[in-house]
């Protein structure tokens, strides 16, 4: 019966006919000629953007709360536990739409909040936007890939000093590269909207928040269990050494609690890619919104569904594989 489903109509033939939609924003260059195997891609990469802004976000808010939350003081210990009670035992589709709620509640666009070049309102934020021509992304890329042969070779960077003398060389490059093929574009209001500059939607904002609030609830308590899990000799002798609270916490506890907290951190970091697929309930155009668009136009579920299917299979494959070999790094340092 699936197998049937599969190559009615066409079979996996269907991701090459014209797709019939827009994107309302998308990280890629789109047009009205797209087929649907290229749509699905731009909205797989408005997926990945989503997720990606979120992890790094929800990673250092998670474990600012969980330093945080074993600090001295009563009030700092009593509000992260507010938080992360609140938002953890609340459903995220809820808290995604009360966020994109309060976007909305903002000024239109002629009565923006303005500092500077950055404008807030309704229509989400604009700012300045720095651009830089192909040549000057080609010698960036010249200038990563080098700085990544300079570090592989030993008789380059066999000392700290050499290895600090590469890297302020790329850093240098990469500021020459910026300041001499960079321009910046600052946005301006043209009709009923803003033209120019950088503009983050209402939608991709709502996202991002709600879902780095949500997830960095659970990271606090995974990077907690990872701090609670060093032995209290490594504190104590961090004391002994003369290190405050704060630095032996960063340079002596966290890197151990490294290798503790990483393993639950990949069912976390799938979970933010998993929950992304909200977004449908706010407009945004992710994998799932595209999706359903080109089911209820082709009439080919089995096909569209498998493909979406895959690719968020191969995501969560590709997140446990990094993790894991990034675990085994650690490990090896710490054991």
């Amino acid at each position: 019966m699936i197998y049937d489903n599969l190559h009615s109509g066409g079979g996996f033939g269907v991701l090459a006919r014209p797709a019939n939609f827009n994107f309302g924003e998308s990280v890629l260059p789109t047009g009205p000629g797209d087929s649907y195997g290229r749509a699905l891609l731009i909205a797989f990469a408005n997926t990945l953007w989503v997720s990606f802004n979120a992890c790094i976000l929800a990673t250092l808010l998670g474990i600012g709360v969980a330093v945080a939350g074993r600090s001295r003081l009563v009030l700092l210990r009593r509000v992260t536990a507010a938080y992360i009670e609140a938002f953890r035992n609340t459903p995220l589709l809820l808290q995604l739409l009360l966020w994109y709620t309060v976007l909305q509640a903002l000024p239109p666009v002629r009565q923006a909040f303005e500092f500077g070049s950055v404008f807030i309102s309704q229509r989400g934020i604009a700012l300045p936007a720095l651009s830089i021509d192909r040549l000057g992304l080609g010698l960036l890329a010249a200038t990563v890939v080098l700085w990544i042969i300079a570090r592989r070779i030993p008789a380059l960077c066999a000392h700290v000093t050499q290895r600090r003398g590469v890297d302020l060389l790329a850093v240098a490059s990469i500021v020459a590269v910026v300041l001499t093929r960079a321009t910046i574009t600052s946005p301006e209001l043209s009709g009923f909207n803003f033209r120019g500059g950088w503009r983050i939607s209402p939608e991709f904002l709502a996202m991002v928040i709600g879902i780095t609030l949500y997830a960095a609830a659970f990271i606090s308590e995974i990077v907690r269990s990872g701090i609670e899990a060093v032995p209290k000799g490594q504190w104590e002798a961090s004391f002994a050494l003369g290190l405050g609270r704060l630095r032996a916490m960063r340079l002596v506890i966290l890197p151990q609690a490294t290798r503790v907290a990483i393993p639950p951190l990949v069912s976390e970091y799938a979970g933010i890619v998993k929950n992304s697929s909200l977004a449908v309930a706010i407009g945004y155009p992710d994998l799932i919104w595209a999706s359903n668009t080109a089911i209820t136009q082709t009439g080919q579920p089995i096909q569209i569904i498998a493909v979406v299917m895959a690719l968020y299979l191969s995501v969560s494959a590709m997140i446990s594989l990094g993790l894991n070999l990034f675990n085994r790094r650690i490990t090896k340092r710490y054991v």
